[in-house]
């Protein structure tokens, strides 16, 4: 099959790609990286600003040349090392609002799109170009928690549970569409908010073997009914930071986000990402445990 696999350019993304693409080397296989940081518009707390910065800034702009730079090759490869080791083209987007963008999809004329951490919205000519179907891999359970972070919503409320959700994509209505499957991970409390968003998307990878070997076979998944009243968040104000951060809860933990880094290899291992502090200082992170 010809597959498009589309994430966003961050750290998270470039995780799911890592473990999506193996999934993929018997199909034919292009990427597409949007270009969107996970930010509110306005109001934005320190602490989601310093998240930004890790998820995406310091990696994009600084670690992965980095890595580049010195052919550094670890348990995870960078978006450039990923398409040159898979052989699969790799495209960017800033949105999917105009017509030129759905070129970008129709020109490889795929049978299927994967979407995971996907941050455009898919209008009904990108839908049509894939012939059998878009598929989202939403980071939360559905249709209780639609929209932004829902991960941080799950724990916010108390949720013993954290998931991810496959769903068919349909229309242009967001984090709608035909419940497929999901997959649930029991929540950690000394952990923060994103390694939980990192350990969902090995479920995701499983989830997407299933379905890709389903659709090789033209065996389409039948649609689960939705259970639950349906929500949908947008991007959390830096009051309900401040609250998340009351009860015990963080965003990120510099730690944990080293042990990410050492899947990078030696670099990632040596790497140092740079922190805006609140009164718009700059400095260079630390570990409580030394490297």
């Amino acid at each position: 099959m010809r597959v498009i696999f589309c994430t966003n350019e961050d750290i998270v993304g470039n995780v799911a790609a890592n473990l999506f693409l193996p999934i993929l080397r018997k199909h034919e296989v292009k990427m597409v990286l949007s270009r969107k940081a996970m930010l509110p518009k306005s109001d934005i707390h320190p602490a989601m600003q310093q998240l930004h910065e890790l998820e995406q800034s310091q990696p994009i702009q600084r670690l992965f040349p980095l890595l580049e730079r010195n052919h550094d090759e670890g348990e995870y490869l960078t978006f450039n090392q990923l398409s040159e080791f898979y052989g699969c083209e790799m495209e960017h987007v800033e949105s999917l609002k105009d017509d030129s963008s759905v070129d970008v999809f129709a020109d490889f004329e795929p049978d299927v799109i994967l979407s995971a951490r996907f941050a455009c919205i898919f209008r009904e000519p990108h839908i049509a170009t894939a012939k059998q179907g878009v598929w989202n891999f939403h980071s939360g359970l559905l249709p209780q928690y639609r929209g932004v972070m829902p991960t941080f919503r799950a724990m916010m409320n108390g949720d013993k549970d954290i998931g991810i959700t496959l769903h068919k994509v349909t229309d242009a209505s967001i984090d709608v569409g035909e419940l497929v499957d999901e997959r649930k991970l029991r929540v950690a409390k000394h952990r923060s908010m994103m390694w939980h968003v990192l350990k969902l998307y090995p479920l995701a990878r499983n989830m997407a073997a299933d379905l890709l070997e389903r659709l090789d076979e033209d065996d389409m998944p039948e649609a689960i009914p939705y259970a639950g009243k349906a929500h949908y968040y947008s991007a959390p104000t830096a009051e309900e930071v401040d609250a998340f951060e009351a009860k015990g809860l963080r965003l990120f933990d510099m730690d944990e986000y080293r042990e990410l880094l050492l899947s990078y290899g030696d670099a990632g291992l040596g790497f140092r990402p740079l922190m805006r502090m609140g009164n718009g200082t700059v400095v260079e992170a630390e570990y409580a445990v030394a490297a």
